[in-house]
């Protein structure tokens, strides 16, 4: 059960910028034709990225994998302007999700499928594709650390 203080920005703030070192390597290795690593890197900016919630609404970050599915408790603390609450909930829906998806993917980025190696399996379009979906779920959680920052929405 998560138990809810204060936001605290800071974590949030550095759970982003491990999102964005990842990202980073992800583009890195896509640039080296190395796709899936690209992916696995992608896989682990979203999770950081959806980590990030957690401290935002004032939570600690879980430290398990898979995280998308406790975002529930967020979505349902938080206040504010109506216009961003809606935003948020959407957001955060589908930041979960695609953490959740991105969780099986890793998987086969490490150890591949039905007896193929993640390197025969995985292309450049894949790594392109959830390269763009890691970039998403990061301009999103910066997004809402912003709008805590400036009080549009809080967790009550």
């Amino acid at each position: 059960m998560l138990k809810f203080g204060p936001p605290d920005t800071e974590e949030a703030e550095r759970l982003l910028r491990d999102a964005g070192r990842h990202l980073k390597s992800a583009k890195e290795s896509l640039n080296s034709s190395r796709p899936a690593k690209a992916l696995d890197d992608c896989q682990a900016a979203i999770e950081m990225a959806v980590k990030a919630l957690f401290p935002l609404a004032g939570a600690q970050a879980p430290t398990k994998h898979g995280v998308g599915k406790m975002l529930h408790p967020l979505t349902s603390r938080v206040k504010g302007k109506k216009w961003a609450m809606d935003e948020f909930k959407l957001g955060a829906s589908r930041a979960g999700w695609l953490n959740e998806i991105s969780e099986k993917v890793h998987t086969t980025s490490r150890y591949g499928f039905l007896g193929k190696s993640a390197s025969d399996i995985i292309t450049s379009e894949d790594a392109k594709y959830w390269t763009k979906l890691a970039e998403e779920v990061r301009k999103f959680v910066a997004q809402e650390v912003r709008r805590v920052m400036f009080g549009d929405i809080k967790f009550a």
